[in-house]
């Protein structure tokens, strides 16, 4: 979406709720829709405008256009999946999950955490009911992500990322640490110190003299 199709939508909107948008609104505006498809977008709009209660913001929009680009099927469709992928799974796992992938992407994380041999040994009856459960809230936390800008889950990614590499670069320093050899107690041995090789030679004749032997004449 460019930025003069996301002012015809503030116009849009100013006009049907008698709102106004100055331009600092509209470029806010346009960075909170910029990914969105301006065709479907505004589809979402319309539908908005004429069943919206309260003044519209970019998260309705956001979520009127998931709902039309990409419908969340409900609990018993996405069962009717589950007992796909877990039949037609004996035969050919990666086929039924490729399929299950285009119907329904929330089923397909939802096998992959719960495990497909734990799905194919469970109670049927208890486990439509635990699944239905699982599936609503897993659906909402997708719903939930793909809702967001590509721009602000790119920074979550790299924020997690970010964050992951500090957490295991400090658990190898604790562990280095934990496992560091005791320092070496030298006594009258010289240690390099980063001296010339001469007065290195000089210490050391000085540390063997002092520990008992004597040079040859």
């Amino acid at each position: 979406m460019t930025y003069e199709q996301a002012v015809t939508m503030t116009v849009l909107i100013s006009a049907a709720q008698n709102v106004s948008f100055t331009e600092e609104k509209q470029h806010i505006w346009h960075g909170l829709l910029e990914d969105l498809d301006y065709n479907i977008a505004a589809l979402a709009l319309k539908e908005l405008l004429r069943t919206e209660l309260y003044t519209i913001t970019p998260a309705h929009i956001r979520k009127a256009y998931a709902d039309i680009a990409e419908p969340q099927p409900d609990a018993a469709e996405a069962w009717k999946t589950l007992l796909i992928i877990v039949g037609y799974g004996r035969y050919n796992y990666a086929a039924a999950m490729e399929y299950a992938e285009t119907q329904n992407p929330v089923v397909v994380k939802l096998v992959k955490e719960l495990g497909y041999i734990n799905l194919c040994n469970a109670d049927p009856d208890k486990l439509r009911v635990d699944f239905e459960i699982l599936y609503k809230d897993t659906a909402k936390a997708y719903m939930k992500e793909r809702m967001l800008p590509a721009a602000i889950k790119r920074q979550i990614a790299n924020m997690r990322l970010s964050l992951e590499n500090q957490h295991f670069a400090a658990v190898e320093s604790e562990d280095d640490a934990e496992y560091l050899p005791p320092p070496m107690d030298y006594g009258d041995r010289p240690r390099y110190t980063g001296i010339s090789a001469k007065d290195n030679l000089i210490a050391m004749s000085a540390a063997l003299e002092r520990m008992g032997f004597r040079r040859n004449a």
